[in-house]
C-alpha cells in the first residue's frame, strides 16, 4: 500500500522480507526490496562493482555539507562465525551527487581516496578494502 503523507509518501508491505531475506536467502527477496525502494520510492540506486557481500551504507549530515559512506567487507562472515575477511580490490561505487565534492578521504585507511565527478554521478574507489572503510565526502 502506497499513501502520500506530508511532502514524501509512506509504502506498506503486509508482510517481513526482511526476515523472510534472513531465513532463506534468496535474492529475488532483495530484489523485490530494490524495485520497491526505486519504483514506488523513487531512491536512487548505488551502483557499485562489489561483491553482494559488501554492505554499503550512506548517510549525510541534516546540513547536507557531509557524506559518510561505509563499506563493510563480510567475507570473513560464515554461519555465526567471523573470520579474517578476504580483501577486496579495486572496489568502485556510484552515488548521485548534485555537485563535485571538495575532499574525499578514507576515514580508517587515513588518506585522500580516488575519484571522479561526471555529469551528477561521485565515483569512489577504494584500492583494497579489508575489513571496513568509512569514507567522509566533503
Amino acid at each position: 500500500m502506497v499513501r502520500s503523507f506530508g511532502d514524501g509518501r509512506t509504502i506498506t508491505i503486509p508482510w517481513y522480507p526482511g526476515r523472510l531475506f534472513h531465513r532463506q536467502g534468496y535474492p529475488n527477496t532483495s530484489e523485490f526490496a530494490s524495485d520497491i525502494l526505486e519504483g514506488i520510492a523513487f531512491l536512487q540506486p548505488i551502483r557499485r562493482n562489489l561483491s553482494p557481500i559488501v554492505e554499503v551504507t550512506w548517510h549525510r549530515k541534516r546540513d547536507g555539507s557531509t557524506d559518510l559512506v561505509h563499506l563493510v567487507n563480510g567475507a570473513g562472515h560464515f554461519g555465526v562465525s567471523f573470520f579474517e575477511p578476504a580483501p577486496m580490490v579495486g572496489t568502485e561505487i556510484a552515488l548521485a551527487f548534485i555537485q563535485p565534492p571538495a575532499s574525499v578521504r578514507g576515514l580508517v585507511c587515513g588518506a585522500a581516496l580516488e575519484h571522479r565527478f561526471e555529469r551528477g554521478v561521485l565515483t569512489l574507489r577504494v584500492s583494497s578494502l579489508e575489513l571496513f572503510e568509512a569514507i567522509e565526502v566533503s
